[in-house]
This record gives structure tokens, C-alpha cells and sequence, in this order.
């Protein structure tokens, strides 16, 4: 856990969680490290020359999982990802 803010934020997941979430149990079925060498062979980092590093390749996969699932634009899945509690406890992000 990174902060207090993020401590806040898995204690109010946990609630929506009673409520029920999906994605907690489609997450729990698939074995999503063993996409990961796959999908790595797929990228180049190029970040020795400079710039931003890459995002993890598991948190890229499952962010395009939420957006086929929820049927999202990718101005939507940036927005949702940011806003959505259960979105960020799927990635991993928080």
C-alpha cells in the first residue's frame, strides 16, 4: 500500500465489493501472468534513449479487457480508470 489515500480507497472497495463486482471473479478464473512473456515480446522499451516508461504489459491487457467489457472509447477508459475504484483494484493500480 502506498499511502493513506490508497488504504481510504481499498476500504470503501470493500463495501462495493459486498455489493458485488465482477470483475473480481472474472479476475480470480484467469492466469493473467501468463500473458506476460507473450506480450512483452511484443514491445520494445525504448526508454535508454529517454521518455516515459512503459506501462506494465498485464495492466495494459487487463485495461483493454475493461474496455471490451464495459464497451468503452478510449477517452471513456482513461476517464473510468482514473474515476472507478473497482477499475483501479482490477489493475492492480491501487
Amino acid at each position: 500500500m502506498r499511502n493513506l489515500t490508497d488504504f481510504a480507497i481499498l476500504q470503501e472497495y470493500e463495501r462495493i465489493k459486498r455489493l458485488g463486482d465482477r470483475l473480481v471473479e472474472i479476475g480470480s478464473k484467469v492466469n493473467w501472468e501468463g500473458f506476460r512473456a507473450k506480450l512483452k515480446a511484443m514491445f520494445k522499451n525504448n526508454t535508454g534513449r529517454g521518455g516515459r516508461p512503459n506501462l506494465d504489459v498485464i495492466v495494459m491487457l487487463k485495461s483493454l479487457f475493461i474496455q471490451q467489457l464495459y464497451s468503452l472509447s478510449d477517452e471513456q477508459l482513461e476517464r473510468e480508470l482514473a474515476d472507478r475504484i473497482s477499475f483501479r483494484v482490477f489493475l492492480g493500480t491501487t
